[in-house]
């Protein structure tokens, strides 16, 4: 990261990439897909077995809240005039 860093613009210049918009999302989607797949493929799924309850609560209820408050928090940025809807 520090190599990264001090190639970048904000460093010695020798790297000076130019990522729009929807390059940066495709890639920042992918790399959570990626990062997801893996923590799922290292997962010790007797121990998901013995205890079914952490799972249950994580799906229940934390899915539950991140989607309402990230509603909520949207819906406000919106009335607020911070994000735009075309």
């Amino acid at each position: 990261m520090g190599f990264g860093f001090a190639c970048g613009p904000l460093g010695l210049e020798i790297f000076a990439p130019h990522v729009d918009g929807e390059l940066l999302r495709t890639l920042a989607e992918l790399t959570l897909a990626l990062v997801l797949f893996t923590d799922a493929a290292n997962a010790n799924l007797s121990v998901l077995k013995i205890s079914l309850q952490l799972p249950e609560r994580l799906l229940l209820i934390g899915l539950l809240l991140t989607i309402l408050l990230g509603f909520g928090f949207g819906s406000r940025m919106i009335e607020c005039g911070r994000i735009g809807i075309n």
